[in-house]
C-alpha cells in the first residue's frame, strides 16, 4: 500500500496466479501545448515504469516499461479520461505485452489526488488473452488546470494487474 497525501492507495495484491503479472510503479505524461477541455492537436509523451512486478507464470519477470511519443494527436482532458489506448509493455525478460485499454473516467479527491482506471486485455505477446486493470493516481489535482491554463505535465503512481 502507498500513502499519497492522506489517501491510502491499495496496490494490486502481491501474490499472483499462473498467467498473471502484478506490478506497481510510476507514470508520467507531458503535453505540448497544454491539455485543455477543448480538443486540439498536440504532442504527448508518456512513460510508465513498473517496478516491482511479480509473476508466477514467469518468475524471471520483475519489471517492465512503456515509453511512448505521440506527436500530432488530437486530444482533450475529457477525451483522455475515456480514451482507448494500446500501449506495449516491454518486460525485463525481453518479452512484450500489447494492451488494449479504455479509460473509465476521472475520479477526484479534492486537494489530494486524481485517478484514472483503465480496463482491457492483453491483445498480443506475453499473457495474451488475459484481462488488464491499470490504476494511475496523480498527486494533487493536476487536471483542474484543464479548464484554465492547460495541463503540461503530470506524474503519479501506477498499479497494474494482468490476470
Amino acid at each position: 500500500m502507498t500513502m499519497i497525501g492522506s489517501v491510502l492507495i491499495a496496490a494490486a495484491p502481491a501474490q499472483a496466479t499462473v498467467g498473471d503479472a502484478v506490478c506497481t510503479g510510476t507514470s508520467a505524461q507531458t503535453y505540448s501545448p497544454g491539455l485543455t477541455n477543448t480538443a486540439q492537436t498536440l504532442n504527448a509523451a508518456t512513460s510508465t515504469h513498473y517496478v516491482p512486478c511479480t509473476s508466477l507464470a514467469d518468475p524471471a519477470l520483475n519489471s517492465g516499461a512503456t515509453i511512448r511519443s505521440l506527436p500530432g494527436i488530437t486530444l482533450s482532458c475529457t477525451a483522455l479520461f475515456t480514451a482507448t489506448t494500446a500501449p506495449t509493455i516491454t518486460w525485463n525478460t525481453g518479452q512484450t505485452s500489447t494492451l488494449s485499454l479504455v479509460g473509465q473516467g476521472l475520479v477526484t479527491v479534492p486537494l489530494v489526488s486524481q485517478s484514472v482506471t483503465y480496463l482491457g486485455s492483453v491483445t498480443a505477446g506475453q499473457f495474451v488473452g488475459d484481462a488488464v486493470a491499470l490504476l494511475v493516481v496523480y498527486t494533487g489535482n493536476p487536471f483542474n488546470a484543464c479548464s484554465s491554463t492547460g495541463v503540461t505535465a503530470v506524474a503519479g503512481l501506477a498499479a497494474l494487474t494482468i490476470a
